[in-house]
């Protein structure tokens, strides 16, 4: 098949489906991606979007790739520290305080680095504030009030 051919080049291969039918190409691709459609193909695929926005596929990539590039760059600076502190130390220059010291910062910044792909205070959110102060959700289906799950949980506390 077509999708075999793709597969045995030396590239990867995301097949993107929703359907019965696609369960075997989505078995067969290197990343199989199920768009909130039948059982069986959610089951098959790698991923599984809980919607039809496609965008947030689009996000996951980018946002792969951005944590592979802080994985790199944090062991990098982590394996550097670590050998200067140990060429400081073979040359006599450095206690063991200033190992202990070098590695606790060094465990903090890349802390710090890493805490840099969080989504930041600015950033747009789905959420919308309505009249009466209760915050609405906006999903594929349409707008989710929360003041609905509240009084939800609020009976079945009752019972």
């Amino acid at each position: 098949s077509v999708l075999a051919s793709f597969c045995s080049t030396r590239r990867l291969v995301m097949m993107v489906g929703d359907g019965v039918n696609d369960a075997p190409a989505l078995a067969t691709a290197d990343v199989g991606v199920a768009v909130a459609g039948a059982a069986l193909a959610m089951e098959t695929a790698d991923i599984t979007l809980l919607d039809s926005q496609l965008d947030k596929l689009v996000y996951c990539i980018q946002m792969g790739r951005s944590v592979i590039r802080k994985i790199k760059e944090n062991v990098i600076f982590s394996l550097g520290v670590k050998f200067l502190v140990l060429g400081f130390a073979l040359a006599g220059r450095a206690a063991l305080w200033a190992a202990i010291a070098s590695d606790v910062g060094a465990m903090l910044l890349v802390t710090l680095n890493s805490m840099m792909l969080l989504p930041s205070h600015g950033a747009k959110t789905d959420l919308l504030e309505s009249e009466e102060g209760t915050k609405t959700a906006l999903n594929s289906d349409g707008p989710y009030d929360e003041s609905d799950e509240i009084e939800k949980f609020n009976r079945e506390q009752k019972e």
